[in-house]
């Protein structure tokens, strides 16, 4: 069993932000199959063309109207768009795009689209960072990793609540993924999960109308999970183990109910995001 694999098996009872911090701490670019980086490349460039795409959408461009509404612009591309934005920013409105037109990827077992969350925050701040491509590549596969095995645990009692698993589930993919990237050590990707578990939501109400808001979901979350990676590095502290904790994500959103995720956990992903 790989440890990817093992990340997907972890019951939500036994230690799974722990588990989470481990996987991303100790994953490599040199440990990963070819099979893995091909589906990896893919679903970066797949997620880019979708942003680039989405962005001429209504929901996208009202979105950044806002935004240059109240700051001037910044230094960081945003697929499809001319005008350059902030590093949160440029995770919002990427996401928001990559969400626009229904096209983005999506993980059936969690009922969750990891690209549009992980990806823009993850290209945001690579560019700051002028980041290596296997940096990148990291940076995604951790992300993915890890909206996939939190939404496989939640499925189907997060939606059966009523929340939209992007906006609830993906915000700790956005939040993995910059936390690789910026070199986090376990203690603040632990802080930063904490941190990023107050950002999840998102209703599914917008199944009654008002569809817009289900773009908001990914771009917010693509950002609040950036941001508390970013929190964490600066020493603020979120509370530990909050996926399985007491009052705790489980708890909120998947009525602490570990039944789910221990039928789910009778398969393993061959390669980690392959199925996606």
């Amino acid at each position: 069993m790989s440890h990817a694999e093992a990340l997907h098996t972890v019951h939500p009872a036994d230690g799974a932000t722990d588990a989470i911090v481990d996987f991303v701490g100790k994953l490599a670019y040199g440990a990963l199959s070819e099979e893995v980086r091909h589906y990896a490349r893919r679903h970066l460039l797949d997620t880019v063309g979708v942003m680039i795409a989405g962005a001429g959408g209504e929901v996208a461009t009202r979105a950044e109207a806002v935004l240059a509404a109240v700051r001037p612009a910044g230094h960081v591309p945003v697929p499809g768009r001319a005008r350059r934005a902030d590093l949160l920013d440029a995770a919002f409105l990427g996401g928001t795009a990559a969400h626009g037109i229904e096209l983005d990827d999506g993980y059936t077992k969690g009922s969750v689209h990891p690209g549009c969350t992980v990806v823009p925050a993850t290209l945001a701040l690579a560019h700051t960072r002028n980041a290596s491509g296997r940096a990148l590549l990291e940076a995604v596969v951790a992300g993915y990793e890890t909206v996939t095995a939190i939404g496989r645990a939640v499925h189907p009692d997060l939606r059966h609540r009523g929340f939209h698993p992007t906006g609830a589930v993906a915000v700790f993919g956005a939040t993995t993924a910059t936390g690789k990237l910026r070199g986090l050590n376990a203690q603040q990707l632990a802080n930063a999960l904490g941190i990023a578990a107050s950002s999840s939501g998102g209703l599914f109400a917008f199944v009654n109308g008002g569809g817009d808001i289900k773009r908001l979901h990914a771009g917010h979350a693509s950002r609040e999970g950036m941001q508390a990676a970013l929190l964490a590095e600066q020493g603020v502290e979120g509370p530990p183990g909050v996926i399985e904790a007491r009052d705790g994500f489980m708890q909120a959103f998947a009525f602490g109910s570990t039944e789910r995720a221990r039928a789910a956990s009778g398969a393993t992903v061959r390669p980690p995001v392959s199925s996606i």
